[in-house]
């Protein structure tokens, strides 16, 4: 998980946003343009979702624990995910 910051117009962090990239080894860091189709196909997307939301509250905890000011971080999931 990669997190961009969210920063207001007095340059404060507020919140981040997560994003999914793949380190892959020949082709460097990936895009979910090139690997989100496959998951979604494969029904392994509701595997990363979860990756994604359990590294989120990790990282919003460890924040919390050392006095942060940081107040969410937005996680996208897929569309598959409502799909039931």
């Amino acid at each position: 998980m990669f997190l961009q910051p969210q920063v207001n117009t007095h340059g404060k962090v507020y919140g981040a946003e997560a994003l999914v990239r793949w380190q892959h080894p020949d082709r460097g860091l990936l895009s979910p343009f090139f690997f989100i189709d496959i998951l979604e196909t494969t029904g392994l997307i509701y595997k990363l979702d979860m990756y994604m939301w359990e590294c989120a509250a990790a990282k919003l905890s460890e924040w919390k624990k050392k006095g942060d000011t940081v107040h969410y971080i937005s996680v996208n999931i897929s569309t598959k995910d409502f799909i039931l």
